[in-house]
């Protein structure tokens, strides 16, 4: 499918994109998006790629291309979530209109406190890469100007720490 897209996308026949709307519902469904947001996260996607598409360069293929478009879509959706939510009254209308019970935001607490301790055990490059990508939502360039490093060093640093990082987890849930 991709070399076929590569090939389209040139001739300016973008179909390839809704070919692939599968796979964009499954990247915004893997970050936690409700069916409606998923919705509007592929509205927006198709909307980006169709736009972007004569811009794209053959780095990448158009898939990996397409899928990146759908995460930060989905990634932006989730932003403005948090952000249009502000501080909501923890009472038991807010629990009732997001359909999640007061329990699992308990659940929620905890896992995060895990992941945030097992983070602090990595490297010290590791960890800061991972907490300025993950919680304060950077890029690879921004975080690799920030820590004066290579664009390519700080997605190693991502790479290696992610992956310790699921071994630690892994260790943390079979005790």
């Amino acid at each position: 499918m991709d070399s076929l897209a590569a090939k389209t996308l040139k001739k300016r026949d973008f179909q390839w994109i809704y070919a692939l709307e599968p796979m964009v519902t499954a990247c915004c469904r893997s970050i936690g998006l409700n069916a409606e947001q998923v919705e509007e996260a592929k509205a927006e996607t198709f909307l980006a790629a169709l736009k972007g598409a004569p811009k794209f360069q053959d780095r990448a293929a158009p898939s990996t291309w397409l899928w990146r478009i759908a995460y930060y879509q989905a990634v932006n959706i989730l932003r403005r979530q948090v952000r249009d939510q502000g501080n909501v009254p923890l009472d038991e209308s807010f629990y009732a209109s997001s359909h999640v019970e007061p329990w699992q935001y308990l659940d929620r607490d905890e896992t995060q406190a895990t992941v945030q301790d097992a983070v602090s055990r990595l490297p010290r490059l590791w960890s800061t890469a991972i907490h300025r990508f993950y919680w304060e939502g950077k890029s690879t360039r921004q975080i690799a100007r920030e820590m004066k490093v290579t664009d390519q060093a700080v997605r190693v640093y991502l790479f290696r720490g992610r992956r310790r990082l699921r071994d630690l987890l892994s260790e943390t849930c079979a005790a």
